[in-house]
């Protein structure tokens, strides 16, 4: 019976700190850490990332990560084609940190047409150097920056958008 009552107990007390917002807190000052680095009003609205999977499952240390990116605003976005069209972040400590991306990338840049037309993705990739030392599961966050464009020209106003993902070394 006494071991009956522990089993409960266990399982109780497991679902009360399983369901406490540690988690909550622990992933609210991670994204406000985030949008203090990247302070753009338009992520992850006008602007869409995706990871393309092909074989493997998961993505390792110094693998090259394929992404498309896809306009779904009724606007044109502009893509630069230097470095900081892709970057990568990891979180640590509560906190992100950008690292080095390996990837180069040429040309005078991209243009993405608003939604509903023809050229509205742009498939490309990035490497994220990742040290040993991050250890299992980390954190991976990419993000993609562009701005709008009117009449032709670019406007200065921002857009981006991120994707997470998990790599191992």
């Amino acid at each position: 019976m006494r071991f009956w009552k522990i089993i409960v107990v266990s399982l109780l007390m497991t679902l009360v700190y399983g369901c406490s917002n540690d988690k909550v807190d622990e992933t609210d000052n991670l994204q406000e850490s985030f949008t203090s680095i990247v302070p753009v009003s338009d992520i992850n609205n006008s602007l869409k990332i995706n990871i393309i999977y092909e074989e493997q499952v998961e993505y390792k240390f110094g693998s090259d990560v394929k992404v498309v990116i896809e306009n779904v605003s009724d606007k044109k976005i502009f893509l630069p084609s230097d470095s900081s069209v892709l970057r990568a972040f990891v979180a640590k400590n509560n906190t992100w940190f950008e690292v080095e991306n390996y990837a180069a990338y040429l040309g005078n840049g991209s243009i993405l047409n608003p939604k509903g037309n023809i050229g509205t993705i742009w498939i490309t990739g990035l490497r994220p150097v990742l040290e040993p030392s991050l250890g299992n599961n980390v954190l991976v966050r990419i993000l993609a920056t562009g701005e709008f464009v009117s009449n032709s020209e670019k406007t200065g106003v921002p857009v981006a958008a991120y994707v997470d993902l998990i790599m191992n070394p």
